[in-house]
């Protein structure tokens, strides 16, 4: 951060789970002053700014839209490809301004994780084979008998076909609707998108002793200092990933299961703070039917996950860094 930006106030703006809705971020960005009024740029004089997405950006799944209009199903690929463009935006300012000190932060959610892997199933079937599995998902068994001769390989095969059929029941077939279709989502995440995806999604970050993050892991063992395991490769198994990104305890659900749980007390959160290393969570994964974040815990867990709500706000802080 410049010296000129360092006795200014910086303002932090966070974003919940998203999931294809593209006018509401469009809704929230110029209310919030940093696009330029009816254009996806960047407004220059917003120059202090750390903007956070919080995952989730894709799979729509029938929740209510900002800005309904006949092409809302290409929600999730409107969404992803201004996440881009707006990066890349930022960047260019970088360039030619040193008093320009604003970021984005786009953070991994579960939903675009799964896909992600999702795509790596090319690696091992044909287009041909990963078409006629959408067209018939009951019969993937079909697929796999292919692999029979080399039972190691037809376990792994298995596993890659249940995990793109987990993805697409929920939410993955329209994600590959707004793309245009398989082969076009395919070419995407093989291309450009797909790499800055996975060169630009990050776990978390970190911002003025807040994490920001997908969830709040359940188990004890991923409870150590978060800034060891920020880069993680979206799309890649990791068990440390996977309890930021599906973690439900603290709103009082197992995750595995669905079932109510019991939530952690305030005592455990103290701990879990502590051993992470920060002040408190701002994340999004569990819905909440509300238009305004959810303070929980006496204000060190902030929940902003309010996708289906349409006039929702984002989670904002100012601070002195």
């Amino acid at each position: 951060m410049s010296s000129e930006h360092a006795n200014k106030l910086r303002k932090v703006v966070a974003i919940g789970d998203i999931h294809g809705d593209y006018f509401r971020i469009l809704r929230i960005l110029e209310e919030q002053q940093i696009l330029i009024p009816g254009t996806l740029v960047w407004n220059p004089l917003s120059d202090n700014v750390d903007l956070v997405f919080i995952g989730d950006y894709i799979d729509w799944r029938g929740e209510s839209l900002e800005g309904y209009t006949e092409d809302w199903a290409s929600g999730g690929y409107k969404v992803l490809w201004f996440l881009k463009t707006l990066w890349e935006n930022i960047d260019r300012i970088q360039k030619v301004s040193s008093s320009f000190s604003s970021k984005i932060h786009i953070v991994m959610g579960n939903h675009d994780d799964m896909m992600m892997e999702s795509v790596r199933i090319f690696s091992s079937l044909s287009f041909e084979d990963v078409e006629f599995l959408i067209e018939n998902p009951q019969s993937y068994t079909v697929i796999v008998q292919k692999y029979m001769h080399k039972p190691e390989l037809a376990q792994s095969i298995a596993e890659q076909i249940l995990r793109f059929l987990n993805w697409f029941v929920q939410g993955g077939e329209p994600t590959i609707d707004s793309f245009g279709g398989l082969r076009k989502w395919k070419d995407a995440m093989e291309g450009s998108l797909g790499k800055f995806l996975r060169k630009n999604l990050i776990l978390g970050i970190i911002i003025n002793g807040r994490l920001y993050s997908h969830s709040v892991p359940d188990k004890k063992e991923f409870w150590t200092p978060f800034r060891k395991f920020e880069k993680v490769e979206c799309g890649i198994r990791s068990s440390f990933k996977e309890a930021f990104l599906w973690g439900r305890k603290i709103w009082g659900y197992d995750f595995s299961t669905g079932m109510r749980a019991k939530p952690f007390t305030s005592e455990e959160l103290d701990e879990i703070l502590k051993k992470i290393g920060i002040k408190g969570f701002v994340v999004g994964h569990t819905p909440m039917n509300r238009v305004s974040p959810l303070i929980a815990y006496e204000g060190r867990v902030v929940n902003i996950d309010l996708h289906g709500v349409p006039g929702s706000q984002p989670y904002v802080e100012i601070y002195f860094p």
